[in-house]
């Protein structure tokens, strides 16, 4: 009796010290990443009287800054507008706008969380006919 009490002691020992020799997982501190802008460059044409949009879809929150880099009017006033990009309609909802010339170097930003989005091009009067334009749009 005396060697099974000891085998049973023995057994619970030696268990009772393999689970204490297991030592607890050091916790991993992650920092987050920081997200990397993106620029797309939107080009097109737009009439005298009208408007051109374009969507973009941003993945994660931040700011999003639209720039007029070409106009081939290029003293000509010309409306800038960000907006909300309806995906089963296409329809834009302008939400920002500004007025600008291309070389005024003025940008329209806004942060915006992430989401699909537009810009608008559009005459404000000024174009004699249509005009060609190029926008750079920078968005996380």
């Amino acid at each position: 009796m005396n060697r099974r009490l000891v085998g049973v002691l023995l057994v619970v020992l030696l268990s009772g010290g393999l689970a204490c020799e297991d030592t607890p997982a050091e916790p991993t501190s992650s920092e987050p990443e920081t997200p990397t802008s993106v620029t797309e460059a939107f080009s097109s044409t737009v009439l005298k009287g009208s408007a051109t949009s374009r969507s973009f879809v941003t993945t994660e929150s931040g700011m999003i800054t639209i720039v007029l880099t070409s106009l081939s009017q290029d003293t000509a006033l010309v409306g800038l507008a960000l907006g909300l990009s309806d995906e089963v309609t296409g329809v834009c909802t302008r939400t920002y706008a500004i007025v600008t010339q291309l070389y005024s170097a003025r940008a329209l930003s806004a942060t915006a969380d992430k989401g699909r989005y537009c810009v608008v091009v559009y005459d404000v009067g000024d174009f004699t006919g249509s005009v060609t334009f190029t926008v750079s749009v920078t968005h996380f």
